[in-house]
């Protein structure tokens, strides 16, 4: 303001009255604050008036702006396996972000879908599992500005899922073959209740062959006890390395049902005889059909995780107390299956036991950092129990590497996003000694850090001017190599401008010509109080495009801003030049003792004396003639 005055504020969105309220201002800046609930459009615009009667200039009066709200970023995280997800998915909303889980056949395939989210975690998915118009899709988000993180397991990575994919092409490694695994030995003792329930639909018969499949699994270099429990436990056949398949399976075949179902001694007895065992992984299988006596199950389950025991549990028929087993399995990070058909048991055993024994397949890989992640000692990381085989690309940055120098936290841009790459799995298989550690979360939101990013190298927000009805648009298409920034060159460069709200008119486009290297522009009619969402794209002969966004509302004219006087450069001026700033009306026309020399020159004087002095001396000689 210029003076005082008590003017009258008044805030709308969408022509709705949001505040107003009477304001006293004075010479000088004044800030008002009020706080205001939003909701609606997409892009809310906010304008605020000043009413006040002694203004007779009131094209200054409004100026509106928008309002983003920061929204929690959202991650799409796709699993083939969601029941093991449970982990990841937690350590990404410890990032700050919203997380939906999808399996791989629900991923979008159009740019509409991928629209709302900032991020997608692939984890252990394999190229093969999705569409052409997915990988497309996903594609297109990563190159617009998205992030990607793609984890390692089972089924990514493999030369035949992954080599010459569009995945391959957006993430910073590429396939090579498997890594040789050293083989390592597994201590597991399988846990049955023979109790008289049993008996019922040939459970415990179920069982016993079940048990046989376990054995069939596991190689000789690996230990293999039975354990059944009733009343009291009893070894059927004590832990011990597998020398003998066929002495197993004739114990496993004696086994007789009878008793109750006394759990927790035969766990604790598992326990016992495992901590005691010489393997690389120890593991633990439970299987029961109904609820045991009480017992403090948490506790030793805790002690056996922390032992680096894991447990996994079966229950069987509706009578079984799954939610015990289940928080056994979860504690001791192991499995848990259910199981209403006994039918059913030797097969799931079966692939409990090839999943355990798996894991350890792979030696043991501590992970190598080359590069630092920024607050997090990775270097405290434990091993991992494999990963997979890649080479990275020339504009890859490696951050960890593991085993004889490969990849395993890689990182590269793709057009304005960001994708990385971790060869290991975040499940409970290669990495489930990273699934307690306490660097595991805030490892995640490093990686979450990396992807989703904004690049350094993407176009700088669309420069606006507006003068005399005309917009002018400008941006930069810079990339920046390992030689430094580089002019994107293009002919192909198009600005769209979109009036807010969206539908109240049809997009008008423009095409942008360049100006300057990497410097285009463009100039559409435009008028002062209009609400507009342009979009820049400039799209290279190869290489992502680059695009930029930006909402805008056109203010009035810089003219009538009423700015306050430069009194910096005034008074400068005053002191140079020998004046006073800023004096008093009485000072102004006062007199000082100061005088100043004034040369005058004298000959136009000495002339006008000559002239008269002619025309006396012509008088008077006439006269005396």
């Amino acid at each position: 303001a210029n003076r005082r005055d008590t003017i009258r504020l008044k805030l709308t969105a969408g022509g709705q009255t949001l505040a107003e309220q009477p304001f006293d201002v004075a010479p000088g800046e004044r800030v008002w604050q009020t706080r205001v609930a939003l909701a609606g459009p997409e892009f809310p615009a906010l304008r605020l008036t000043i009413e006040t009667p002694r203004d007779t200039f009131a094209d200054n009066n409004s100026l509106a702006t928008f309002v983003i709200a920061d929204q929690p970023g959202r991650a799409l995280l796709v699993d083939s396996e969601p029941e093991l997800a449970a982990p990841l998915r937690a350590a990404l909303a410890a990032a700050g972000l919203e997380v939906e889980l999808v399996a791989p056949d629900a991923m979008p395939s159009t740019d509409e879908q991928w629209r709302p989210y900032r991020l997608a975690v692939l984890s252990d998915v394999s190229a093969a599992a999705l569409a052409q118009d997915q990988l497309a899709a996903l594609e297109r988000f990563v190159s617009a500005g998205g992030g990607l993180i793609a984890t390692g397991g089972e089924r990514a990575f493999s030369p035949e899922a992954y080599e010459l994919t569009l995945l391959e092409r957006v993430l910073p490694v590429v396939a090579t073959d498997q890594p040789v695994e050293k083989p390592k030995s597994i201590a597991l003792v399988l846990v049955v209740d023979k109790s008289l329930s049993m008996k019922q639909q040939r459970r415990l018969e179920l069982a016993k062959e079940a048990a046989k499949k376990v054995v069939d699994v596991l190689q000789t270099t690996d230990q293999v006890g039975v354990l059944a429990f009733g009343d009291d436990s009893q070894w059927v056949s004590r832990l011990a390395p597998l020398d003998s398949k066929a002495e197993v399976v004739a114990r496993i075949d004696g086994l007789q049902a009878s008793g109750l179902t006394n759990m927790f001694p035969a766990l604790l007895r598992a326990q016992l005889a495992l901590s005691q065992a010489d393997a690389d992984s120890r593991h633990v299988i439970l299987l029961t059909d109904g609820v045991p006596t009480p017992g403090d199950f948490d506790d030793v389950a805790r002690q056996m995780s922390d032992a680096g025991v894991t447990v996994s549990t079966v229950s069987l028929g509706a009578g079984a107390d799954q939610s015990l087993l289940r928080d056994i399995s979860r504690i001791a990070r192991g499995n848990h299956y259910h199981v209403d058909d006994p039918a059913d048991l030797p097969q799931i055993l079966e692939r409990e036991t090839k999943s355990a024994a798996g894991v350890v397949a792979a030696s043991q890989f501590p992970p190598v950092v080359l590069r630092p992640l920024p607050g997090l000692d990775v270097s405290t990381a434990p091993p991992l129990f494999g990963y997979a085989a890649t080479r990275f690309k020339p504009d890859a940055q490696v951050l960890l590497t593991i085993g004889d120098g490969d990849p395993l936290l890689a990182w590269r841009r793709y057009g304005r996003g960001a994708a990385v790459a971790l060869t290991a799995d975040a499940k409970n298989r290669q990495a489930r000694r990273w699934q307690s550690w306490n660097g595991f979360r805030p490892f995640w939101q490093r990686l979450v850090e990396l992807a989703a990013a904004p690049p350094p190298d993407a176009p700088q927000p669309i420069a606006v001017e507006f003068a005399d009805g005309r917009l002018l648009a400008t941006f930069d298409a810079i990339r920046v190599g390992a030689d430094g920034p580089e002019f994107v060159h293009s002919d192909q460069a198009e600005l769209t401008v979109n009036r807010l709200p969206r539908g109240d008119r049809p997009p008008q486009s423009a095409a942008m010509r360049a100006i300057a290297p990497g410097r285009y522009a463009a100039s559409l009619p435009a008028a002062a109080g209009e609400a507009l969402l342009l979009e820049a794209t400039v799209a290279p002969a190869s290489g992502a495009p680059f695009s930029a966004e930006r909402a805008v509302v056109l203010g009035y004219d810089e003219e009538h801003r009423l700015a306050p006087a430069d009194t910096a450069s005034l008074a400068s001026l005053a002191t140079t030049t020998g004046g006073v700033y800023d004096p008093r009306p009485e000072e102004i026309f006062a007199a000082d003792d100061r005088r100043v020399d004034v040369l005058t020159p004298l000959w136009s004087y000495l002339l006008m004396a000559a002239v008269v002095a002619m025309v006396l001396d012509v008088a008077v000689r006439r006269a005396g003639s």
